[in-house]
């Protein structure tokens, strides 16, 4: 059975690979307009988008990401 350091190195190296990298990209930039606009469409659409918010909510967002385990 494989340890966990192995799994997870084995997992990077996949990960890391040039067309798995480019379709994640893909993805990416077709899904996160999706999104955006289901979650913010409204306020989009009546001009009340702050910007600012964006960079206030960064780190709430790294704490969410650093509390995904692999």
């Amino acid at each position: 059975m494989q340890s966990k350091i192995d799994r997870n190195q084995t997992w990077w190296v996949l990960a890391s690979q040039g067309s798995v990298v480019k379709r994640a990209l893909v993805y990416a930039a077709i899904v996160g307009p999706v999104l955006i606009a289901i979650n913010h469409g409204d306020t989009i659409l009546r001009g009340q988008v702050n910007f600012g918010s964006f960079f206030e909510d960064g780190p709430d967002i790294l704490r969410v990401l650093r509390g995904v385990h692999l």
